[in-house]
């Protein structure tokens, strides 16, 4: 039996932003899309059981799994300012992806508030549904085949993640959701010029390493356009093979979506919890965020005093902390003098702002590090002081070590090779690639202390032969490490030096 659930109207959804209760209950009426669209809406009144929060953008839109009359549904509800332009673009979407013949969930009616201030659709519930998968190679050719007879129907789609792909159990094509990102491409049927673009934004949702398997996805997305050569001239059964120029706009893409992250990881959003006063400011990772880590960050300095000091340097105290049944790494900048205070506030991002846009940065690509779960900053207004950098425990033991004790496996070594082909598939320069700064975790190869981490690939060579130094001249470890980087097309050249 369900317990009771707190009925809410759409002004104290609006005011509740991000508190909300686990479950819920909305009454509002239920009828068609365009009946919906009227100013006031008619139609009976039914409850909506809110049972799983999937999407809140708090104040503007919900997006929740509801039980409508005994049945499942998904809602997406827009209310606050724009609410009635949000709720026809989505309709149109909607309408144009089925026209299109593109997979997607079936309009299961509409709602609206009987005072015009929230309206929203509502969709079958497709049961186990789950986001399209990265590694997902069948999947992503299915959903670039659906992009595909959308773009044929003269419509594209502005937001192109994997999570509006959904995947069911079993057989069947992805589905395509969101209709509010759908627009009328002005020349009709979308040019190959922008359907490359797109195809491009959809494959740099995913980490850099799934790029090996970019065929299969462009013979999936030219076959569904009847595309043949490399100038879509001559329909055939089989597409020509991954244009050059996708794949330079995949690269573009993938730095343009990261720059966005890496903004993104500065704001309070659904995924970083910021808070700012005139003594401090607080970045974290909501998921992260618990009692522990609060505790913590109240007073740092006596949890660093009661570790294991990991590193005591001049610029900065590496410390292993506990947290709760685990352990952390406290990385605290510390200040040396007043020189270094005035450079630290003049610069638009300092060390330790680096470290954790970066750190989170590289969780998005799904490339292994030690993840910040928060950054604490002392602060005097706009000065800003002492800051604690609070990242994952991912071990202390390191590639150079293991090379030294037990010598450099070839797992080893085709690691270390892809850890360098995904930074330059991203556009990444470490700027300190030390042996020591590779940690082994396991069966896992971590990238850490990304102080000194930019989205420039400038540095690339440089980063390279810095790695090779790290061995002896004509060692077998710098000899392996450098023939495996040449074969893979990494730009050192053999002696470790970086190329003139």
């Amino acid at each position: 039996m369900n317990a009771p659930a707190p009925r809410l109207t759409v002004t104290e959804l609006a005011r509740a932003g991000r508190h909300l209760p686990p479950t819920f209950e909305l009454a509002l009426a239920v009828t068609t899309p365009a009946a919906a669209d009227r100013r006031r809406a008619d139609g009976p009144t039914s409850v909506l059981r809110c049972e799983a929060v999937l999407r809140l953008l708090p104040g503007r839109r919900l997006v929740a799994r509801v039980r409508v009359d005994g049945r499942l549904r998904a809602l997406k509800l827009f209310f606050g300012p724009g609410a009635r332009r949000y709720f026809r673009r989505e309709r149109r979407g909607c309408e144009a992806m089925r026209a299109a013949g593109v997979a997607t969930p079936a309009l299961a009616g509409a709602v609206a508030d009987t005072d015009g201030s929230a309206r929203g659709l509502l969709f079958d519930w497709i049961e186990d549904a789950t986001p399209l998968s990265p590694f997902d190679q069948a999947g992503l050719a299915s959903a670039a085949a659906e992009l595909a007879r959308l773009h044929a129907s003269g419509w594209r789609h502005g937001d192109l993640h994997l999570d509006n792909f959904l995947v069911a159990p079993g057989p069947g094509r992805p589905q395509l959701i969101d209709g509010d990102g759908v627009r009328r491409d002005r020349a009709g049927e979308v040019a190959r010029a922008a359907a490359i673009d797109d195809l491009a934004t959809l494959c740099a949702q995913r980490p850099p390493r799934a790029d090996d398997d970019l065929d299969g996805i462009w013979r999936a997305y030219a076959g569904a356009r009847g595309w043949a050569d490399a100038d879509g001239a001559a329909p055939a059964a089989v597409p020509a093979a991954v244009p050059a120029v996708l794949l330079e706009r995949l690269g573009r893409q993938r730095r343009a979506r990261l720059e966005r992250y890496l903004r993104k990881t500065q704001r309070d959003c659904s995924e970083f919890r910021v808070e700012r006063s005139w003594r401090h400011c607080l970045l974290a990772v909501r998921a992260c965020w618990r009692d522990e880590l609060a505790a913590l960050l109240r007073d740092p300095e006596a949890a660093m005093a009661a570790g294991e000091v990991v590193k005591a340097g001049n610029s900065a105290t590496v410390v292993r902390v506990a947290l709760g049944a685990s352990s952390c790494i406290v990385k605290r900048y510390n200040l040396k003098n007043a020189g270094q205070a005035l450079r630290r506030n003049l610069r638009g991002m300092p060390r330790f702002r680096r470290a954790w846009a970066f750190g989170q940065g590289l969780h998005l690509l799904e490339v292994a590090t030690a993840r910040p779960l928060a950054l604490l900053e002392r602060r005097a207004g706009p000065w800003r002081g002492v800051a604690y950098l609070v990242m994952e425990d991912v071990g202390r033991h390191d590639l150079a070590g293991e090379i030294a004790a037990t010598g450099l496996t070839d797992e080893r070594l085709d690691q270390v090779v892809a850890l360098f082909t995904d930074l330059g598939r991203a556009g990444l320069t470490h700027g300190d690639t030390k042996a020591t700064n590779l940690l082994v975790d396991g069966a896992a190869l971590r990238l850490v202390d990304l102080d000194a981490m930019a989205l420039d690939d400038r540095g690339r060579a440089a980063d390279l032969a810095r790695f090779l130094e790290n061995f002896e001249a004509g060692s077998a470890p710098r000899r392996r490490f450098a023939e495996a980087f040449a074969a893979a097309g990494l730009t050192a050249s053999a002696d470790g030096a970086a190329p003139s």
